[in-house]
């Protein structure tokens, strides 16, 4: 709750004697120690490469472009609908998994360019 005030009106909640910078720099390295963390998972569940997070990135931008710009249920049904259509895809036909995701982000920008779920 401090945190949520604090995004809000720092002079209040310091007026109540809370350092609020203490707690922000407190929160900074709790979350960067779960970075670390995750970082050290997905490092001993992969390969470690300069160019490691291509593949990431990639899906990012295709969820993007299915769900819409700036739409966070875009987002959420975007990746649904990649998750599935390769998990599917990687059944149906195994070397076409990866082509699926990219036939449905054809399809969608085709039919709605501006995406699923456009930003209103």
């Amino acid at each position: 709750m401090v945190i949520r005030a604090g995004l809000f009106d720092i002079e209040t909640v310091q007026a109540f004697g809370i350092d609020i910078y203490k707690v922000f720099n407190l929160l900074f390295i709790c979350c960067a120690g779960i970075a670390a963390v995750a970082g050290v998972i997905i490092g001993a569940m992969r390969s470690i490469n300069p160019v490691m997070d291509a593949d990431f990135i990639t899906v990012a931008v295709i969820v993007i472009v299915i769900g819409g710009l700036g739409s966070f249920r875009g987002a959420v049904i975007g990746s649904l609908i990649l998750g599935l259509a390769e998990s599917f895809g990687a059944q149906a036909i195994p070397g076409l998994a990866k082509f699926t995701t990219w036939a449905i982000m054809a399809a969608v920008l085709l039919l709605r360019p501006e995406g699923l779920f456009p930003e209103k």
